[in-house]
């Protein structure tokens, strides 16, 4: 089978899409290398997070001649019908425009529909491009994939027309947090870790309030994975005014290899966002050995699980509770006894399975 992938933000985003892109067709690869991979992507830079693709017999990259906007949603049919694809996968909630007159199988991942529960975070031609491009996808797909319950009930709400072709099929994070897992986390970690983009949702200046709220003796360093624009600023200037300065430590983006290391020293990792499709960062902590706190709502409390201590990220007091609650090398050791059944749900190969019965259906069904 000739598989044919939207990789765009495979190659061209270092984060949550992007680590989703390359973690699926990375699995394909290593179990399913009797099929073709055919990447297709504006361009394609070749980095540490991309030297895999390049490497591999099983995989094509193709870029076209000209870079235009308008590739990806309507020219690419025309490369698709010439390689012999059998089936196009929309990595990130789109495909292109009128697929499903062509004689191809097409799936597409719905990662979330935040636009939808908080669209005073978008723009309004933002949000009316993304709703448009989800509906079309959504419509045209022979197959949808959710990456959550979570996911699935907002498609529900949002885009009733989606039940009956939506599949929950969960994300695991990068191979290679999976196979250099710690046995159990570091009792002696000194400073907690927030991972993600600073943005208003992620909820950090709540954590940093939460650290005002302890006892200054019993406070512990905070490092800060990731960068963003005025409310990065604001958790920056909070944290100027309250003398947090010398607790927290922000180490803008952080390649794999670093995420290892702070995984593996933090006490915890704290992932409070209001809402997620999923939340990576949890489960690259988890397979770490690494605790974590995150939110009871959204996907997270999916993604969390009996494994991590769930609060509720509009709570302070709760923030600063599970904050000095971790702390006790007890009640992190509780939670690590957990961890080893809560992953078997994300386990590479089994995802790769179930997504593979999802693709020679839709195929079949096509």
């Amino acid at each position: 089978m000739r598989i044919g992938f939207d990789a765009k933000r495979l190659f061209l985003n270092n984060t949550g899409l992007g680590n989703y892109s390359r973690t699926l067709v990375k699995n394909l690869c290593r179990f399913y290398p009797e099929h073709e991979y055919v990447l297709y992507t504006p361009n394609a830079p070749k980095n540490s997070d991309t030297t895999f693709f390049f490497k591999q017999d099983s995989i094509e990259i193709f870029t076209p001649n000209s870079n235009t906007s308008f590739w990806r949603s309507i020219g690419i049919k025309k490369q698709l019908k010439k390689d012999g694809i059998d089936l196009f996968h929309g990595l990130s909630n789109e495909l292109p425009f009128g697929i499903d007159k062509m004689e191809l199988a097409s799936v597409v991942t719905i990662h979330d529909v935040i636009f939808e529960r908080y669209p005073g975070q978008y723009g309004f031609f933002d949000r009316k491009m993304y709703r448009y491009k989800t509906k079309r996808a959504i419509d045209e797909a022979t197959q949808v994939i959710s990456i959550s319950n979570q996911t699935t009930e907002d498609l529900a709400t949002y885009y009733n027309f989606a039940q009956g072709k939506c599949k929950i099929l969960y994300q695991t994070c990068d191979d290679s947090f999976v196979n250099n897992q710690q046995a159990e986390n570091h009792s002696e970690g000194s400073f907690f870790l927030s991972v993600g983009s600073v943005i208003e949702r992620k909820n950090l200046l709540n954590i940093l309030q939460a650290m005002t709220k302890i006892p200054a003796e019993q406070r512990r360093r905070l490092l800060v994975v990731g960068t963003g624009g005025d409310y990065y600023q604001r958790c920056r200037k909070f944290s100027a005014d309250n003398g947090l300065d010398q607790l927290i430590d922000w180490k803008g983006y952080q390649s794999k290899e670093e995420l290892y290391d702070l995984y593996d020293k933090a006490i915890a990792l704290i992932y409070p966002s209001t809402f997620e499709g999923f939340g990576i960062p949890v489960i690259e902590a988890l397979y770490r050995g690494c605790p974590a706190i995150t939110s009871n709502l959204s996907s997270l409390k999916e993604a969390g699980g009996e494994a991590a201590m769930l609060v509720d990220p509009y709570s302070i007091e709760e923030l600063t509770q599970a904050m000095v609650q971790l702390v006790n090398p007890t009640i992190r050791e509780k939670l690590l006894s957990s961890f080893s059944t809560h992953l078997d749900k994300f386990d590479p190969q089994v995802l790769s399975r179930q997504l593979m019965d999802v693709y020679l259906a839709s195929v079949n069904a096509k």
